[in-house]
């Protein structure tokens, strides 16, 4: 009968550090576009706070546009704030710096900043959008997400395998 090796509890499985291999090779373009999406996001939290302010007296649906669009802001800053932290902990995972319950927070926060972030901008998307937008902004973070759900599927070695043997 073979026993298995015992591992300690920084132990990565290669398929997990290869996911997040991946994960890190495909957000990188929609990372380093990251700053113009921020700024575009701070430029509309400002103009839309500017307006709620200078324009107190407007009408209903003017000022519920205001606040819609600040909310979307909001949304779509924070999201990117998630997608940037997300991006560090999956470079961990690949350096394999992380314990095991550091890595389910790390592939949550990447799914829900890739989903998210998909979802968000896929109603910019329209007939006339470039081909690229759609690409690096709604399919690859929708793609990291997906696989970062996968990530949570990979079982960790030190849990199944410590003391007990493995089968022929």
């Amino acid at each position: 009968m073979i026993t298995a090796k015992v591992f300690d509890n920084t132990m990565t499985p290669k398929s997990a550090r290869l996911m997040a291999l991946l994960c890190l090779v495909l957000a990188l373009a929609p990372f380093l576009l990251m700053p113009t999406s921020v700024l575009f996001c701070i430029v509309s939290i400002r103009a839309d706070v500017h307006d709620l302010v200078a324009y107190p007296d407007g009408t209903s649906s003017f000022q519920q546009d205001r606040k819609h669009d600040l909310a979307i802001s909001l949304t779509a800053l924070m999201l990117d704030a998630m997608a940037c932290v997300a991006l560090w902990g999956v470079a961990a995972i690949a350096l394999n710096l992380l314990k095991p319950r550091w890595q389910s927070v790390v592939w949550a926060t990447c799914a829900i900043a890739g989903l998210g972030s998909a979802l968000m901008r896929n109603g910019y998307v329209g007939p006339e959008t470039a081909q690229s937008f759609s690409i690096l902004f709604v399919y690859v973070p929708a793609v990291v997400g997906l696989l970062s759900i996968s990530g949570f599927l990979i079982p960790n070695k030190s849990e199944y395998y410590s003391g007990h043997a493995l089968p022929r």
